[in-house]
């Protein structure tokens, strides 16, 4: 049974598959290195934290994966701490496959991210790929690519926010490309990682070799391209390598987040380059994407999210997205995690074994924020209707509720109906202070502040209130009349 790289892929897709690939991209980090060799698999962690992570998490579905994958028992799991070794796919190994022949060269293997061997194996495929109308451009660009149906004269140059799936694409083309023509030489790597080996092969004294390694692909991806900004000697390397590619037919996809013309310090026959072929920019994601983005994400970690709390979680990850106005899947993974983080802690609100809205609202912090809790009536409710309802639940006589006295069980009874009829009704504060039996609408606004400030900061409720509202914090008060008010309106 072989035990090379693709023998290694297997396992580890056997791996992902099993425990999710967000948590498998947890643990399985750029640095870590996988071998096998008979019924052993070696595992190099670069450091003792790594190591001991995978070795409590990770062991056992490692050795399953092996198992399945070789057809062998008995198969042994070392995880060890070692420092990364060269990659493999540096430029003296690259030179190296170069002079062994095409034979050798047919047996390339793709560089990760930033230009490390296996360990870094490219892991994003277009199929998982979701495609809303901010990306449908650019996603079927990076299709013609890898099925080798580009036609255009120059590169394609894909730029935008982060966290909107450039790095995807372009991890994508590259596994596309590769599984379309097996034989291709394939380099995926950054800006920076160009720029590190370039140095290093300077003082090395294997230009010669660095050269070879890039020049002589028939696929260059090359991610973060706004790295280049103020680097002008490795900028004039690119510029060779690139027209090097272009002269020997590669094709070179690109990524930066910003547009070439608006990288900083970029040379303009580089830039004229970049924009020769295909500029296209990767918006952040529509609502409905987002949506189709939560669900995927929810999916991969192996939750059950309801409709309702995925629209609240779309809706978050936009509001998040600040300057973007859109947010990105970063975001979108983010806010899923802290719902699923709530979910493992708090199992009791998701009963059922299906994360529903009331989770999701506290997972985000939104029952923290003022009145979050109070429902939207689907008409506004009457002034009286809701005063009756605030004197019933606090045991205040209505003769009270508009008198002058100031018991504070009153007092309090003014602040709460007040503070629920500025978010259940459409009156204003003077007509709110008008119904309520006050001449100066500054009264209703003291109010309605006073009890804000209170349900901002979680205030609990006076332990003297009738049975089954002491203990609740003024927020959940609130929300709790507000609810017997609707209810009863119906």
């Amino acid at each position: 049974m072989g035990t090379g790289e693709g023998v290694v892929g297997r396992v580890l897709a056997r791996v992902s598959r099993e425990v999710g690939e967000d948590r498998f991209r947890r643990y399985f980090d750029p640095t870590t290195r996988v071998r096998v060799d008979g019924r052993v698999v070696d595992v190099s962690a670069a450091s003792g934290f790594v190591a001991d992570l995978l070795t409590r998490r990770l062991s056992e579905p490692l050795r399953r994966a092996a198992s399945e994958e070789l057809g062998e028992q008995g198969v042994e799991v070392r995880i060890h701490v070692e420092a990364p070794a060269v990659a493999e796919d540096s430029a003296p190994a690259a030179a190296a496959r170069a002079a062994e022949g095409p034979s050798r060269r047919a047996e390339t293997k793709p560089a990760g991210r930033g230009g490390v061997g296996p360990s870094r194996a490219l892991r994003l495929r277009l199929d998982d790929f979701v495609v809303g109308e901010s990306n449908r451009v650019a996603f079927g660009a990076a299709v013609r690519v890898g099925e080798g149906t580009y036609d255009l004269p120059g590169p394609l140059f894909l730029h935008g926010p982060c966290g909107v799936g450039k790095t995807h694409l372009l991890q994508g083309t590259a596994l596309r490309f590769l599984e379309r023509r097996p034989g291709a030489v394939v380099r995926y790597t950054t800006a920076e990682a160009f720029t590190n080996e370039y140095i290093t092969a300077i003082r090395a004294g294997s230009m010669a070799a660095f050269r070879r390694s890039y020049r002589t692909v028939d696929l260059l991806c090359l991610d973060d391209v706004h790295f280049l900004s103020n680097k002008e000697s490795t900028q004039r390397e690119l510029l060779h390598t690139f027209d090097a590619a272009g002269l020997s037919r590669g094709r070179v996809v690109l990524a930066s987040d910003e547009h070439p013309r608006a990288i900083a310090s970029l040379s303009d026959q580089l830039a004229s380059r970049f924009v020769a072929g295909a500029v296209i920019r990767v918006e952040p994601p529509e609502a409905g994407l987002r949506e189709r983005l939560v669900r995927h994400v929810a999916a991969r970690r192996g939750l059950s999210i309801e409709d309702g709390a995925v629209t609240l979680i779309a809706e978050r990850a936009g509001a998040e997205g600040g300057p973007w106005a859109g947010g990105s899947v970063r975001d979108l993974e983010g806010c899923v995690a802290r719902v699923e983080a709530s979910a493992l802690v708090m199992p009791e609100l998701c009963p059922s074994g299906s994360i529903g809205l009331a989770l999701a609202r506290r997972a985000l912090g939104l029952c923290e924020s003022p009145g979050a809790g109070v429902p939207r009536p689907r008409r506004p409710i009457p002034l009286g209707h809701l005063v009756a309802e605030v004197c019933g639940a606090l045991n205040v006589p209505a003769a009270e509720f508009t008198g002058r006295g100031r018991h504070k069980t009153v007092v309090l009874a003014r602040e709460l109906a007040v503070y629920l009829a500025r978010r259940m009704t459409t009156q204003s504060f003077p007509e709110i202070a008008r119904a309520f039996g006050r001449t100066n609408h500054s009264t209703a606004l003291t109010a309605y502040q006073r009890f804000e400030k209170k349900v901002a900061a979680g205030e609990p409720a006076p332990g003297d209130l009738p049975p089954g509202l002491s203990g609740l914090t003024m927020g959940e008060l609130a929300e709790r009349v507000a609810r017997r008010a609707v209810r009863s309106d119906e």
